[in-house]
């Protein structure tokens, strides 16, 4: 498969950069949500 050809399909290159969000998103929510949850086991 050509790399080039693929990327200039747009479904291609839009199921990437989605791919790429959610991957960004999941790595912002977990550095977000481990620092109440570790404070949370402290109190406990």
């Amino acid at each position: 498969m050509d790399i080039k050809k693929a990327w200039e399909n747009k479904t291609v290159r839009l199921s990437v950069i989605g791919a790429l969000l959610v991957v960004i998103v999941y790595i912002i929510s977990q550095s977000i949500f481990s620092t109440p949850v570790k404070k949370e086991k402290k109190t406990q």
